[in-house]
């Protein structure tokens, strides 16, 4: 992406490192643009899916396919909020994958923020969007697994599974989304000097 952005920018004359900066400030506005949108709207599709397939077959056949059968997409919802609230330096206190039986929760991770807060925002805002991020980072890799020659009729088949369990769950519920929305600029300012650097001193 950096190299189309560049070429977008390139007739305006910019000197080094004000071109990295345009570059690096377009990108990341593009990224935290894209996350809450694809997290928002993947929510409607799971409600709507939801709903029509309970017209279909009944509310307890549509929460089985969608809560039971694609399991494992609430296994890498999880997981992620879990290593995304690690990674900012939250603590995580208890993480649970999946809930067979419960009715009500299919999994959760709990966790607290520490230090002030700006930390605190980031930690929320970082660890909120992590199935969203996740999610579209394992169907890209998913995808091209896919792809090659030489992955066997069975291995695809549970290539198309995973897929089709992670992007069902890959969604920002209304509260990660204010979450986000709260903390996106401390996302930001954290982001664009991790982006710059890279993009100055590695391309």
């Amino acid at each position: 992406m950096f190299r189309y952005i560049d070429e977008v920018i390139s007739p305006f004359g910019l000197s080094g490192w004000q071109s990295d900066l345009i570059a690096s400030l377009i990108f990341v506005l593009l990224i935290l643009l894209v996350v809450p949108v694809i997290g928002i709207v993947m929510n409607r599709i799971e409600l709507l899916q939801m709903k029509l397939l309970s017209k279909l077959f009944g509310t307890k056949i549509a929460e089985f396919i969608c809560n039971r059968l694609l399991f494992m997409g609430t296994v890498v919802h999880e997981l992620s909020h879990a290593l995304f609230a690690f990674l900012s330096g939250a603590v995580v206190t208890k993480i649970r994958c999946f809930t067979l039986f419960s009715k009500d929760t299919l999994g959760y991770v709990m966790f607290s923020t520490k230090g002030n807060t700006f930390k605190r925002s980031f930690q929320l805002a970082f660890t909120s969007c992590a199935p969203t991020v996740t999610g579209c980072l394992l169907i890209i890799l998913l995808a091209h697994l896919f792809r090659n020659p030489s992955t066997s009729i069975l291995y695809k088949a549970i290539i198309i599974y995973l897929g089709l369990s992670i992007a069902d769950h890959m969604s920002m519920s209304p509260v990660d989304a204010k979450n986000y929305l709260k903390g996106c600029v401390c996302i930001f300012v954290v982001f664009f000097v991790f982006v710059t650097a890279f993009h100055h001193f590695c391309m």
